[in-house]
């Protein structure tokens, strides 16, 4: 069945503010002009990383297996381009004990701070701003860095109110 004339696409993320609509087998028409499309926000910045090896100058390295994240890493570190709240999880297993940091700009207290663990399976939230960097920082107690061995280390940042300050 072909749309009336006058009708205007209706999808369920769409609002109609009219009452005539006429369903199709695959579509739902609006029989009124104060049809509107919601205002559509920037996608939902986030990322999933995995850090699987240790080097003694640069701690954990952290790898993007996706490459169509919204968010990148740069210089083993996590850029944040959008200002907000960010659900950030942190897991992993490790081969000895360490301790854990996971921190967003220099001079700052540190997200997460964790001494002598073997594991790691955190959640929180923070609030982040554009040129914001998260990164973990690794110390080893009775090993080097390089005889670390992680198993499951990832790490996921999700951004938690689009529409906000971000620069691309």
């Amino acid at each position: 069945m072909q749309p009336p004339p006058s009708g205007h696409y209706y999808d369920p993320g769409y609002y109609c503010l009219g009452v005539d609509l006429e369903e199709t087998s695959d579509n739902i028409w609006c029989n009124s002009p104060f049809c509107t499309v919601p205002s559509q926000y920037p996608p939902i910045q986030s990322i999933r990383v995995q850090f699987t090896k240790c080097e003694n100058e640069n701690g954990f390295i952290i790898t993007s297996p996706n490459k169509d994240g919204t968010m990148k890493v740069q210089n083993n570190s996590i850029i944040i381009s959008c200002d907000g709240f960010y659900l950030i999880s942190l897991k992993g297993y490790f081969s000895q004990e360490l301790s854990l940091r996971l921190q967003y700009r220099k001079g700052r207290e540190p997200l997460l701070s964790l001494n002598k663990v073997k594991s790691v399976d955190s959640v929180t939230v923070a609030n982040l701003a554009f040129k914001d960097k998260v990164y973990l920082n690794v110390t080893t107690h009775n090993a080097s860095c390089e005889d670390i061995q992680v198993n499951g280390g990832e790490l996921i940042l999700i951004h938690q109110n689009p529409g906000g300050f971000c620069v691309y």
